[in-house]
């Protein structure tokens, strides 16, 4: 997600995981044309975000850390670098 000049990409959802699995998300590259939406939902697969907000991804540095709780992927932490 996020390649050069790929525009804006959107995660709804990451399959596969079990309870206990960690997993970090980062865009390729920097830019406004080239963010990347993490997107808050609820369901198999879905990412559980603090207060319930997407995540707009448009920075290299930016990192979003996520724990699998045995259906959903819940925030553990972010970091917001742009």
């Amino acid at each position: 997600e996020g390649g050069a000049g790929s525009g804006a990409d959107q995660v709804d959802t990451a399959t596969g995981g079990v309870e206990g699995d960690e997993l970090y998300l980062m865009p390729a590259t920097s830019g406004v044309n080239d963010t990347v939406t993490v997107k808050n939902g609820t369901g198999a697969g879905a990412f559980i975000l603090a207060g319930g907000v997407d995540f707009i991804m448009d920075h290299v540095d930016d990192r979003l850390h996520l724990l699998h709780n045995g259906t959903e992927w819940v925030e553990l932490s972010r970091s917001a670098n742009s």
